[in-house]
């Protein structure tokens, strides 16, 4: 498991970068209605699926690719980042929590949740994104990706 964690601070500049991308794309589309998440993970309750920018599209515009064998969805919700964290922690139960923080970043509050279980792993990401609401990225995959994605930027 160490192994697996000792590259999650590169990680969350990567999940800043991706969300720093999709904010600003974001608030130029509509949302439709969405359904399950990434790798099984839950869709926040009321979130809808942003499909017209994909997790993918948003990491190729920042110059990233997720690593082989993830996917990852977005979400906006009208409800706040805290109550979208809240929620999280409590719904990945038998998951364990690699990482948990909100970071500030150029005034935009950043909630990021790691979990892993057995060689999986789940990272969630949300903001705020004025006139849109909370953006959620749920992406999931091996385990062993979290150092692959960590070691994007190094």
């Amino acid at each position: 498991m160490k192994n697996e964690t000792k590259g999650i601070a590169p990680l969350i500049i990567v999940a800043i970068v991706v969300v720093a991308v999709v904010a600003v794309g974001v608030g130029a589309y509509v949302v439709t209605r969405g359904g399950g998440g990434p790798g099984g993970t839950s869709v926040y309750p009321g979130a809808q699926e942003f499909t017209q920018m994909t997790i993918e599209q948003a990491m190729q515009q920042s110059g990233q690719s997720l690593p082989t064998g993830w996917s990852g969805k977005l979400y906006t919700t009208s409800d706040s980042v805290s109550s979208v964290m809240s929620w999280y922690r409590t719904e990945m139960t038998g998951w364990e929590k690699v990482f948990d923080n909100t970071i500030e970043y150029s005034g935009i509050s950043i909630g990021v949740l790691v979990y892993t279980k057995g060689n999986d792993a789940t990272v969630i990401s949300t903001y705020a994104a004025t006139g849109v609401g909370t953006v959620i990225m749920v992406a999931s995959g091996p385990a062993s990706g979290l150092e692959n994605m960590a070691s994007m930027i190094e």
